[in-house]
């Protein structure tokens, strides 16, 4: 989760067809304009989610569904509700996974970790945009699909998928190296709602196993 991927071909195809060239480029511009109204959207950001990850075959692998909290910026907490039961939470300087039942907690710093990661586009700045090449995928209805492909040739996901409706984000989609896809429904999305700030806190419980991964 915390790894929680995202052709110039066709441009330089299009090279000397000025006509082709501004459409590319306006799409691109759509694009990032649609990502920056859902940043700009709220402060503060709520809902439930539903997670499956799929094979390349679209055979579902495992399934999940939980809450998620988020503060710009750089705060966020994601629980994923039993028998499989996570807890994942940035505080803006580190961050902490919780797998409940392993009784383990994984601890990292969050400097320079989420700016690479999907994290970092839900709950940083529009900066984190320029690490991707943006396009719109596709339009179904309302709701629009922003394509993000990493420029980082080593990120751990190849292609990420927003879909965006109404200044709203809701559903997310991640493709890794493997082949696999993990697919994010967000239902019950509350704007701007009222969170404690101690949500975004985390305290480690007793007789819990600590990786410490902050000075890596």
């Amino acid at each position: 989760m915390l790894a929680l991927k995202l052709s110039i071909a066709v441009t330089v195809l299009l090279c000397g067809l000025p006509g082709a060239v501004h459409a590319e480029n306006s799409e691109t511009l759509e694009a990032r304009q649609a990502v920056q109204a859902f940043l700009d959207s709220a402060t503060r950001y709520s809902a439930r989610f539903v997670q499956q990850l799929v094979d390349e075959e679209g055979v579902v692998l495992e399934e999940g569904s939980g809450e998620f909290w988020m503060q710009r910026p750089d705060k966020f907490r994601w629980h994923y509700a039993p028998p499989m039961e996570r807890v994942l939470v940035s505080d803006g300087t580190r961050i902490w996974l919780h797998d409940v039942e392993l009784e383990q907690i994984t601890v990292r710093s969050a400097d320079g970790a989420l700016e690479q990661t999907p994290a970092g586009l839900l709950v940083g700045s529009a900066t984190a945009l320029d690490n991707y090449h943006l396009s719109i995928r596709e339009r179904l209805g309302k709701q629009i699909l922003v394509g993000l492909k990493p420029k980082n040739a080593q990120s751990d996901f190849q292609d990420i998928v927003l879909g965006l409706e109404s200044n709203k984000l809701v559903r997310l989609m991640l493709a890794d190296r493997f082949g696999q896809q993990t697919v994010i429904q967000f239902t019950d999305i509350r704007l701007d709602p009222p969170i404690a700030a101690a949500l975004f806190s985390f305290e480690i419980p007793p007789g819990t196993d600590v990786i410490d991964q902050t000075e890596q």
